[in-house]
């Protein structure tokens, strides 16, 4: 989301689609070495659950359209994805209740381990992982919970599901 999430009730931001990341790497938090894909300093942006109002949440978003609700330790709320005529680009709306802005220190802090982006996490040996990166980490936050709606793996599984 090249201005960032919409904070206030009927805002709107262009959301922009993104590559997916597998989920297997949610926990992980390192330096991804210079000259791989998505190399630099990597940090879990934030943690939760979501909810969706439709039983057919997959079918929602194939249509172009999707309500959903987020429980995270920075971001809550109700917000609506509309796809605009090209594919990859989207409107995000916030739905009800204005949220307070993440503050800057929140920006920089990790939801799983605490550091800051600034600090130098260890070296980790990580091949190819990928997780949320601090320049798209909004968009990859938003994409990341979105792909758990679609997943395969989710079959059955309720409405709300439990996101690390």
């Amino acid at each position: 989301m090249p201005k960032g999430i919409p904070y206030t009730k009927g805002e709107k931001r262009l959301a922009v689609h993104v590559e997916d990341h597998p989920v297997s790497y949610i926990d992980f938090e390192g330096t991804i070495p210079k000259g791989q894909y998505g190399g630099g300093t990597v940090m879990v942006w934030d943690q939760g659950t979501f909810e969706t109002p439709s039983r057919a949440p997959a079918k929602e978003l194939e249509s172009g359209k999707l309500h959903f609700t987020l429980h995270g330790k920075k971001l809550s709320g109700e917000w609506y994805l509309v796809r605009l005529l090209d594919d990859k680009q989207w409107l995000l709306i916030r739905g009800t209740n204005n949220m307070r802005p993440v503050s800057k220190k929140m920006d920089d802090t990790s939801a799983l381990s605490g550091k800051t982006i600034s600090s130098s996490p260890p070296e980790v040996p990580c091949g190819n992982r990928i997780a949320f990166l601090p320049q798209n980490l909004l968009s990859r936050q938003i994409n990341f919970w979105l792909k758990r709606l679609l997943l395969k793996e989710n079959a059955g599984l309720p409405q709300k599901l439990r996101v690390h």
